[in-house]
């Protein structure tokens, strides 16, 4: 149930279209290109004079050749057509926000979502899973947790949360010519950090960070603000 999408459907309009109008006539036999449409199904679709003035509008019904529409859609206004006028189905920006939204409603249930059963977990969706485990610790402290490649130190699952999510900056400025400089902390993961030299976003290729220790490929010119940010 939604928004429905489709590629490549066309049509023309026949007899016209008053501005008021709210069934769209097409050619005979192209109403079976648009999306067969059931309770609470809809698409969008533009309309297009051979002007260049266009209306969107939302099919809320198709009958073999007759769409059912509601007017003026995404900001554009309802107005009248002459007969023979384009008719397309295209991607608007409602269609996909509308499809993202269908896409989130499906998922909103974390009983909906699967999970495989691992360790001590017997549960096959996330929501019993969760439970699960809230029944066997009452604490994210008692929740162990293993390395994982180094994004963390701590062996519980409540201070690596806290370490993941604390961050840190570091701030130096550039004398042309140190390329090597030792950040307040990090976790020794370049994926973990975001470098910006006079505001402007270092791509991570730049750099490496082992340890506590950034080293430039190339030192940042005189007088620069490097700032650091890790976590």
């Amino acid at each position: 149930m939604g928004v429905q999408l489709k590629n490549n459907v066309n049509s023309l309009i026949v007899g016209g279209l008053s501005a008021s109008a709210t069934s769209v006539v097409v050619t005979t036999g192209s109403g079976a290109n648009f999306p067969s449409l059931g309770a609470g199904d809809y698409f969008y679709a533009t309309i297009i004079a051979s002007t260049g003035v266009f209306e969107i509008v939302k099919c809320t019904t198709r009958v073999n050749d007759v769409l059912t529409v509601t007017r003026a859609q995404e900001g554009t206004l309802a107005i009248p057509f002459p007969d023979g006028s384009r008719i397309d189905l295209r991607v608007t920006a409602q269609s996909v926000i509308d499809a993202i939204d269908n896409r989130v409603a499906l998922k909103d249930q974390a009983s909906e979502i699967s999970f495989v059963p691992t360790g001590s977990i017997s549960s096959t969706n996330v929501q019993d899973a969760i439970v699960e485990v809230a029944n066997e610790h009452d604490d994210a402290a008692e929740i162990a947790i293993a390395d994982a490649g180094s994004l963390y130190t701590g062996t519980n699952v409540e201070t690596a949360l806290q370490e993941l999510r604390t961050p840190s900056i570091s701030t130096f400025t550039g004398n042309g010519s140190t390329a090597i400089y030792t950040l307040a902390a990090t976790l020794g993961v370049r994926n973990l950090t975001s470098v910006h030299i006079n505001g402007v976003y270092q791509n991570k290729s730049t750099y490496t960070v082992v340890g506590t220790t950034l080293t430039f490929s190339e030192a940042p010119p005189l007088n620069t603000v490097i700032e650091v940010l890790t976590r």
